[in-house]
């Protein structure tokens, strides 16, 4: 059953939504045009409105996110291709899901203490889902990392090989 939100749905959803703060605003009174020969007037930002920003909820992953008011009404519209909708206003009863594995280089790991002697900082991730998310994790946010740890398998792997391949030589010819 692909479901359907009326405008008017869209619009109440809108209403109820819980506002949240927005980014601080920095620089007031910042310089916009110093003046030049063209306008010689100088343009002055004094004061910055927002539409101001609320949370909304992934109907799925239950994750709250941050969204302006203006691109409100668009995203409670969104639809995911099964017919659901990607988001709601209401805070769901449950937490959103949590994985329980930890990014290889959370001070937990066993292997912690090689990857700080080789100088990489402590990640605190913690709640990935699966070994994938891990891998991905990995290679979004600690790139130079992942690259050297593989290649430190990769060398340990190549390594191991080569002396099982010499115990097998040296067992056929001691035959």
């Amino acid at each position: 059953m692909v479901s359907t939100k009326t405008d008017a749905q869209i619009e109440e959803a809108a209403l109820r939504a819980e506002n949240a703060p927005g980014p601080t605003v920095r620089g007031r009174r910042e310089i916009l045009h110093s003046g030049d020969s063209d306008l010689p007037l100088q343009v002055v930002a004094e004061a910055l409105a927002s539409a101001g920003y609320v949370y909304i909820y992934d109907t799925v992953t239950r994750e709250r996110s941050l969204i302006n008011r203006n691109l409100l009404k668009a995203a409670l519209g969104k639809k995911r291709p099964g017919g659901g909708f990607y988001f709601t206003t209401l805070e769901p009863l449950e937490p959103p899901k949590r994985g329980v594995l930890k990014c290889y280089l959370h001070a937990d790991q066993p292997e912690w203490a090689l990857y700080e002697a080789m100088g990489y900082a402590a990640c605190d991730k913690h709640n990935l889902n699966t070994v994938y998310d891990q891998r991905q994790h990995m290679r979004a946010k600690h790139r130079r990392e992942w690259a050297a740890i593989e290649e430190s398998r990769k060398l340990l792997q190549e390594a191991e090989t080569l002396e099982l391949q010499r115990e097998v030589l040296k067992a056929l010819r001691d035959r």
